[in-house]
């Protein structure tokens, strides 16, 4: 049989256009990447986000501060050093129908012993420390730490925020309303003073002893056996002492 240029010229020219439309193709299904931006702050011992910023935080590492954003916008974000804080948060308010630009924090620390979120944000990271820590989350906020060990830790949540905490302690202080729901199960500690109102929920661990005011459907539920304990119960509260 003959061989026919114009055929397999033809041939080719197909083929060239099935692999370029393929190379477009998968380049195009690719995520574009992210950008960053590294911001030098005053020295912090905390940190204190809002406005649906998500953070991811490391201690005992350098102090060090980047902003990713997947259109390189860093126009809706302000990132300060204040009262001993790292402050993240919005710089105003955007009309409606407007969409807020999604931005991932990643902090570097030597230290941290206070996280606070709110407004939709959220936190997770591994190890709080000193004396006393503190964690606040609020209005639909999201925070998540492992690695706690501190004497004295203030736990506060409400307005249907989530904190889940992990670690050792000596006394936790736990506080939840408004449908929050504050689980601190596995942090390790020795006293609990628990008040829980409004359809909120507290999972604390309290080896010795256990104080806890449970009022407007709250429920508490303490492991460890403490047998040391007190309880006020009021229109639907409930607490629970458990092995």
């Amino acid at each position: 049989m003959p061989f026919n240029t114009e055929a397999r010229q033809e041939h080719l020219m197909t083929r060239r256009i099935a692999l370029t439309a393929f190379a477009f193709s998968a380049a195009t299904a690719l995520p574009a990447l992210a950008e960053t931006r590294t911001y030098d702050v005053g020295n912090f011992e905390g940190i204190d986000v809002s406005s649906g910023i998500e953070v991811l935080y490391e201690i005992g590492t350098t102090k060090s501060v980047i902003v990713e954003n997947k259109d390189g916008d860093f126009s809706d974000i302000i990132v300060e050093s204040k009262g001993g804080d790292l402050v993240l948060k919005r710089p105003r308010k955007m009309g409606w129908g407007r969409r807020r630009a999604p931005y991932t924090v990643t902090v570097g620390a030597s230290s941290l012993n206070s996280i606070e979120a709110s407004s939709g944000s959220s936190v997770s990271g591994d190890g709080l420390s000193g004396p006393r820590a503190s964690v606040e989350v609020s209005s639909g906020a999201d925070v998540e730490i492992s690695g706690i060990d501190a004497e004295t830790v203030i736990a506060e949540a409400s307005s249907g925020a989530s904190m889940e905490i992990a670690g050792t302690c000596t006394t936790i202080d736990a506080d939840a309303s408004s449908g929050a729901n504050l689980d601190a199960g596995d942090l390790i500690c020795e006293r609990l003073v628990a008040d829980v109102s409004s359809g909120a929920s507290i999972d604390a661990h309290a080896s010795q002893s256990v104080r806890a005011d449970a009022s407007s459907g709250g429920s508490v539920k303490a492991f460890g056996g403490a047998g040391d304990v007190s309880v006020e119960k009021s229109s639907g509260g409930s607490v629970r002492v458990v092995s």
